[in-house]
């Protein structure tokens, strides 16, 4: 929510400091910066932080807060990065946005990256036996 009055603040100020200027375009390019303050708080509040939980990786699938899903990179920065991550059976839109640092714990960061960038494994068929 923070995030979200910080950004429809931001715009109103721009909104306010342009209709100061004066001018013939004053009005018309206030009313784009109220809409865009508008749209910028809709969508920082769809992209606010996921709560608190366990990532987990067991070999075949991520899982975040005891759901099963798919892990992606959306940012790295080296010792930062933000991952989605999309429960299985839901809409991308709905995914939660993870973020993550080493913390001074480089060995579990680089089990981590290893884990992230690693291709999933191929679903296992039977074989059929042998004679």
């Amino acid at each position: 929510m923070a995030v979200a009055l910080c950004c429809a603040s931001a715009a109103a100020a721009l909104a306010a400091w342009i209709c100061l200027l004066g001018g013939t375009l004053a009005w018309p390019t206030a009313l784009a910066a109220g809409l865009a303050a508008l749209v910028a708080a809709a969508l920082s509040s769809a992209y606010l932080p996921a709560p608190a939980g366990t990532l987990a990786w067991d070999g075949a699938e991520w899982q975040w807060q005891g759901r099963n899903g798919e892990l992606e990179v959306v940012i790295d920065l080296g010792p930062w990065m933000l991952l989605r991550f999309a429960a299985a059976g839901r809409s991308r839109t709905r995914a939660a946005h993870l973020p993550v640092s080493h913390a001074g714990n480089r060995a579990a960061w680089h089990g981590l990256r290893t884990a992230v960038y690693s291709r999933r494994p191929e679903p296992r068929t039977p074989s059929a036996p042998r004679m």
